[in-house]
Formats: structure tokens, C-alpha cells, sequence
């Protein structure tokens, strides 16, 4: 119900469950502050059919109304732009009466405390009645107020009265903590008492952004807008740690696990950090939230009101909804989420590589001897230690320090290498039924390697860098399709000799996949290849942006797919869809059904296709690589931003626009219904649907994952593992 609603925006909420503010009901009651200078308060938990939920409206505030607390014990504080705070009791003689009746019973300056300008934020200490009760003020210039009640408690029974809350006066004042100012109060002093969710508009002189209060270690947490979380002696107002953004935005939410004795901190730009406040150190920082661009097309086609939704903080107002459960206010999409705080994930961290990870790979291994072949004692060194069983996997890695290392994946160490001596790795395949891996290099070659005997098989047919390799097992021949730098794309049977040696050879090529540069003249560089089977058809994709299928029988293009823009880096197949990666920080998704009806049929026209839907994966930042876990039935990202994310593509995004427009038209129904302040503008009907809901993600922190891979453990478990740029691999638990 909203009846009797404010005649102004509503600036703070509270919900109090104390029993003498509600006889009748068995909930609590709802107070909400507005910029119309009064305090509503609601029983929402009365008769839904009534409309009638507005039980008082509290009115004595001369501005508009910027935080409220409740006290525990029969009543709750709010303060105003007025410069002035008050505490409001309910009347006596009222307690048989199905809701209490506020009266304001003290008016608190702050002019006493030094401070020019008014309260923005507020947290209250003491909840017992034989407690000492201290009220934390902060204000928009930066001073931190305390403000206790005038006698003291007594120090005798249980029985003793509660503190007179008329009796609060200044104890002391804390002055420039901040240099812009402290926001407003999110008090965790019971978890039942305050539930306030704050939005309010920006003002580098009007606003505090939160102040905590940690009771079992005596802590005073402000956020301000000068970009600093400040953690204080609640006795003393000594500042003991002092928390710099990196990124220069300003915290917008701060919130206390008590479980892990932690601070986790929320900004402007989406990140949530996890502090160790007695080492000083960051647990963990990560983007949970992609903030909107003011300067995107969405944005601008969306007009005004897309813009000033745009300059919203991505994330605020943390607030726990039960152990280990956060959640936050999504301001630019109108929204409320929901997190989950994930802690003590299995994780390990591969480390010998001196240089960039360019691939990673499994290959079933077979039983390892010491009688294993070595191709030289510098080059290959056999691990020591038992055999392997036939149903375990061998996990390599290729880098760009020219060695190609086999690791132990329970043990995390190196079992043996190899060592590429004539030219530079750039990328790496295995194929699993053959025991081979297959490697791409800077010279144009390609090289065949048996990590079980040690030999190695070469050949060369491109002019330059070979950048990415696929399996293509078709209907009448296996082949391995290489893709380079000169703009071929190379068709390669693995023959064997009869003495069993294998003996690769070039059985087709296309010239010049993706024709020529216009501005230089040079031919566009292959990026990625990949076969797709259904179509029985070669997928490849270059730095022209776009993407060509080829018939696997005569190599003629049947079809061009056109939608990114920028260089395509990775493709990736599922059933009937293509997964495109590229530098526009996008997954785009095909359906090739389609090519089934063309391929095969004499004199098929080239077709072309635009994309199913998009998954905005890495925004402002280059997807690197994609991998499929077919048995989650989820794709897994990397990309420059150093995040690898794990998507249900299944799912479709949400649409702040679209959700908008729903509302708007639920509204519609019926008569006397006020048209939306804001017209929606019109859906692009030429628009990619946008899908995926992120399951998982992890931050590499300051490294740049490369290149992905995924391992299936024996209880089921599956791990991701990531090559990074700085040479490490990760690998993580999904």
C-alpha cells in the first residue's frame, strides 16, 4: 500500500522490530525519511487489504531528513540537513494501544560541536541498559561527533532505569578526518534493528558515504568522499588505519563480518574489497558490478534518463542478510542483489615459467617409467617416482620461454619439460587419441610432439607466426587447421610411415582467408580456427573482425558472420552455436544450424549471418580465450581486466531498460494511473538479445590470464586452470 505517501524523495529507510513501538502486531514497524522534512511511519505488517498503512507522520525537521538509528530501548534519533538531530519516545499512557505515538522529546544542535554544517550520517553505541550509551555523528565537512547522555549509568542492578535519551549532550569532536566529508550511517549494532538502504543525490560538499561501528574490537568505520575508508578508536577518535581507493572513486558501502573479524568495502566503480584490518592487507578485490558508460551507444540512444542513471555509483549500501549472504543496491539498474561470500576455495598456483603461458592442455597418460625416452638430459628430464595409472591425466603447459612443462596435478609440481631450441611457441593443442601435442611457432612452423618417447616430427608451409591451431576430424580425413599471421589457412593430414613414423604433410591451404588490409595492404591476420562438425565446415576468424565458414569438401566460403568490432580472438563450439570471443570485450552467439542446408548443395549462394545473442563478458577489456564445460553446460571466459568468469549462457541478462518497461506497463492497468516522469525510449529492434548470468568468477589479481583450461577430478570436481602473462597458471575450484 502507499497511501499517504511523501510528497518528496524518500532519503532513508529503518525498520525497528522493538516491542514497545507495536503491541498488536507481531512485526515491527517501518520508518522512512524524505526530503519533504518529515518521518512516516508504517506498519507493514498489517491487513493487506487495507489502504491505510501510514500510522504517523513525524514532523519537526526544517530540511530534508539524511539518516535515523534506533536506540534498542524505545526509541530512535534522526537527523536533518537542519544542522540539528532528534530523539523521538513514544508517549506514555499509549501501551495498550495497538501503535505507539512519536513525540519529539530533544533537539540537538550541532553548532556546540564546531561543525558549520549539518548530519549526515549517524551510529549509536550501547544496547543494555547498565551500558554507556555514545551517538556518532558524522557531518558533510568531516567531523565526527559523540554525543552521551548527560549522568552517566548507574552502576547497580539489572533493574536499573535505562538512560534518560533527553540527556544527550557533546562528549567530544573529532575534526578533519576527512577532507570532503562523512556520509551516511549504516549502524550494525544488532542486525535486526537497522535495515537502511540509502539513496541520495551526489554532492562532494553535502554527503558522508557510511559510518560502521564494530562494538567487540571498538571500532569507528567512516567512509568519505575523498576517496578514504578511515578505521578509528571509537574511544579516542585516533585513526589506526587509513584505506586509499586505487582507483580513485569513492567508497560507496561498508559492511563488518564479525565470522572472519574482516572489512568489506564496496565503490563506485563495482569492486568489493575484503580487508584484514590488523595486518593492514587486502584479503581479496574484485569487480562484482560493471558500472555503465556515459558514452555508449545504449546509453546515449537511452537519452536523459539513461545518463543520469549512468552517473550512479554501480554498487552501494552493503548490508548482511544472513552469514556468509550480502546484499547491495544496484542504483544504475534500479536494482537489489543478492552475494554470496565464498571463502577457503581450493586453489593452487603452478609456478617455473619465466614468461607468458600461451596454452595449456590434458592428455590421458599413458604408464611413465624411468625407461621413458628423453630427447636430451638439458631438454626432457623424466620424472622421478612411481608410475602413472592409466585412467590419470598429464597436465602441460607451453610458454613463451620456449619450454612446454608436464605437471603433477595433485602435487603441484614440475614432472618434466621440454625445451623448443630453434624457434618461439605461440600456441599449443593437444591431441589426446594420438599422445601428441601440438605446437604453433614465430617462424611459420608447425612441431609434433610425443611427450611419452620424446621425439618430435616438424614441417613448414606459412610465412609467418603460426597463432592457433584445431582438431578437425571430418567425414573423410582427420585434419589439423592452422591459422597465421600471413592470412593462410593450413589443412594438415598426420600420415605415418611404415616404420610407424609420423609423417605430417600440407594437404590443402587458403591463401589469404580474409583478403587484404585496406589501409596497408597487408593480408588480415587468421586469429583463431575451429571446426565446426554438424556443417562439416572450417570456422576461422581474423583481426578484420569478422568470421568465415569454409566447406570442409572444396574449401568455397559458404558464409560471413558480422557483428563485432574488433579483431575476433577465440572461437569456441557447442552443439548448433558458435561462441566468438574479441577485443570489443563481447561473446557473440551463432546459430549455424543453418549451414546444414547449404553445404553440400551445388551452386549455394554465400550466406550471411548476424549473432543470436551477446554476453557481454569482459567490458572495456579483450577476451583472451573461452572454454566449454560441457559437464556444468556453462562457458568459462578470460580476459585482459584479469578476470575469468563462468557463464550460464542459458540465461538472459538483466535489462534495466526492459525490466523498466515491464513495470511501466504493470502500472498501466487500470484507470488514474500518471504516465512514467521519464518516457522509455524505444527498443533497437535491430538489437542483439543479451544473455548470460555470471555462476562463478575469480580475480587473478595483478595477472593477466592468457589462455584457459579445464580438469574434471575424480568426486566430479571441476577446476579451471588459467595461464597467465607474468608465466604462473592458476588453477581454481568451480
Amino acid at each position: 500500500a502507499t497511501a499517504r505517501n511523501h510528497q518528496g524523495a524518500v532519503t532513508t529507510l529503518m525498520y525497528s522490530c522493538d516491542p514497545l513501538f507495536s503491541v498488536g502486531t507481531s512485526g515491527g514497524l517501518l520508518f522512512t525519511g524524505s526530503a519533504d522534512r518529515t518521518i512516516k511511519v508504517w506498519d507493514i505488517w498489517g491487513d493487506q487489504q487495507q489502504e491505510e498503512t501510514c500510522v504517523q507522520t513525524l514532523v519537526g525537521h526544517g530540511a530534508t531528513v539524511t539518516a535515523m538509528v534506533d536506540s534498542g530501548y524505545g526509541s530512535i534519533i534522526t537527523c536533518a540537513c537542519d544542522c540539528t538531530f532528534r530523539i523521538w519516545q513514544p508517549l506514555a499512557g499509549r501501551e495498550m494501544l495497538l501503535h505507539a505515538f512519536f513525540s519529539c522529546t530533544q533537539t540537538v544542535s550541532l553548532a556546540p560541536s564546531g561543525s558549520e554544517s549539518w548530519a549526515n550520517s549517524m551510529a549509536l553505541m550501547g544496547s543494555g541498559i547498565n551500558q554507556q550509551w555514545s551517538l556518532y555523528v558524522g557531518d558533510a565537512v568531516g567531523h565526527i561527533s559523540v554525543f552521551q547522555h548527560r549522568n552517566g549509568t548507574s552502576e547497580g542492578s539489572a533493574a536499573a532505569p535505562p538512560p534518560d535519551m533527553k540527556d544527550l549532550v557533546l562528549h567530544q569532536a573529532w575534526t578533519h578526518l576527512h577532507s570532503l566529508g562523512v556520509s551516511p550511517v549504516y549502524a550494525c549494532r544488532r542486525a535486526n534493528s537497522v535495515f537502511g538502504f540509502k539513496s541520495t543525490p551526489l554532492s562532494l560538499n553535502t554527503q558522508v558515504t557510511a559510518l560502521e561501528l564494530v562494538i567487540e574490537h571498538n571500532f569507528l568505520i567512516s567512509l568519505s568522499f575523498d576517496c578514504t575508508c578511515a578505521v578509528i578508536d571509537a574511544s579516542t577518535g585516533t585513526p589506526f588505519l587509513k584505506v586509499e581507493n586505487p582507483r580513485h572513486v569513492r567508497y560507496t558501502g561498508v559492511v563488518w563480518d564479525s565470522h572472519q573479524d574482516q572489512l568489506i568495502l564496496c565503490d563506485h566503480a563495482g569492486y568489493f574489497q575484503a580487508w584484514n584490518t590488523f595486518t593492514e592487507h587486502v584479503i581479496a578485490s574484485r569487480q562484482v558490478v560493471t558500472p555503465m558508460d556515459v558514452h555508449s551507444p545504449a546509453v546515449v540512444r537511452g537519452g536523459a534518463h539513461a545518463r543520469a542513471a549512468a552517473l550512479l555509483p554501480a554498487v552501494t549500501n552493503l548490508t548482511w542478510l544472513y552469514p556468509g549472504t550480502l546484499i547491495c543496491l544496484r542504483p544504475q539498474q534500479g536494482s537489489m542483489q543478492q552475494w554470496k561470500v565464498a571463502r577457503e576455495l581450493t586453489s593452487f598456483e603452478y609456478v617455473g615459467h619465466t614468461d607468458e603461458v600461451v596454452a595449456i592442455a590434458l592428455i590421458p597418460a599413458p604408464q611413465i617409467s624411468e625407461k621413458t625416452a628423453s630427447m636430451s638430459e638439458e631438454t626432457m628430464n623424466p620424472a622421478l617416482g612411481s608410475p602413472r595409472k592409466n585412467d590419470e591425466v598429464m597436465l602441460f603447459s607451453a610458454s613463451l620461454d620456449n619450454t612446454m612443462r608436464c605437471w603433477d596435478e595433485y602435487d603441484v609440481t614440475e614432472r618434466f619439460r621440454m625445451k623448443e631450441e630453434e624457434s618461439e611457441i605461440s600456441c599449443m593443442i593437444p591431441l589426446s587419441h594420438l599422445n601428441l601435442l601440438v605446437t604453433g611457432n614465430d617462424d611459420g612452423s608447425i612441431r609434433w610432439w610425443n611427450p611419452d618417447l620424446g621425439s618430435l616430427t616438424s614441417a613448414t608451409h606459412h610465412d609467418n607466426t603460426v597463432c592457433c591451431l584445431a582438431h578437425a576430424p571430418t567425414s573423410r580425413e582427420e585434419y589439423l587447421l592452422s591459422g597465421s599471421y600471413d592470412g593462410s589457412i593450413g589443412l594438415w593430414v598426420m600420415g605415418r610411415a611404415r616404420d610407424g613414423r609420423l609423417l605430417p604433410h600440407q594437404d590443402a591451404r587458403i591463401p589469404d582467408a580474409h583478403g587484404y588490409e585496406s589501409f596497408t595492404g597487408c593480408p588480415v591476420e587468421i586469429l583463431a580456427v575451429e571446426f565446426f562438425s554438424l556443417a562439416q565446415c572450417y570456422v576461422s576468424g581474423g583481426n578484420d573482425s569478422v568470421i568465415r565458414c569454409w566447406n570442409s569438401t572444396d574449401l568455397s566460403r559458404v558464409a560471413t558472420l558480422r557483428g563485432h568490432n574488433e579483431s575476433v580472438t577465440c572461437l569456441a563450439v557447442d552443439a548448433n552455436f558458435l561462441f566468438s570471443g574479441s577485443e570489443d570485450g563481447t561473446v557473440l552467439i551463432w546459430n549455424l544450424s543453418v549451414l546444414e542446408g547449404v553445404i553440400g548443395v551445388a551452386d549455394a549462394p554465400e550466406v550471411t549471418l548476424g549473432p543470436t545473442a551477446m554476453i557481454e563478458a569482459h567490458p572495456g577489456a579483450t577476451v583472451h580465450a573461452m572454454l566449454m564445460l560441457p559437464s556444468l553446460g556453462f562457458l568459462a571466459t578470460c580476459g585482459s581486466d584479469s578476470k575469468v568468469n563462468v557463464w550460464d549462457y542459458t540465461v538472459p541478462a538483466f535489462d534495466p531498460m526492459a525490466a523498466a518497461a515491464a513495470t511501466t506497463d504493470a502500472d498501466g492497468e487500470g484507470e488514474g494511473k500518471e504516465p512514467a516522469e521519464f518516457p522509455l525510449p524505444p527498443r533497437d529492434p535491430g538489437a542483439v538479445d543479451r544473455v548470460g548470468k555470471l555462476v562463478r568468477g575469480f580475480n587473478c589479481g595483478e595477472h593477466e590470464p592468457r589462455c584457459l583450461c579445464s580438469s574434471v577430478l575424480g568426486d566430479g570436481r571441476v577446476s579451471i586452470l588459467a595461464g597467465t602473462k607474468e608465466g604462473t597458471i592458476t588453477r581454481v575450484e568451480i
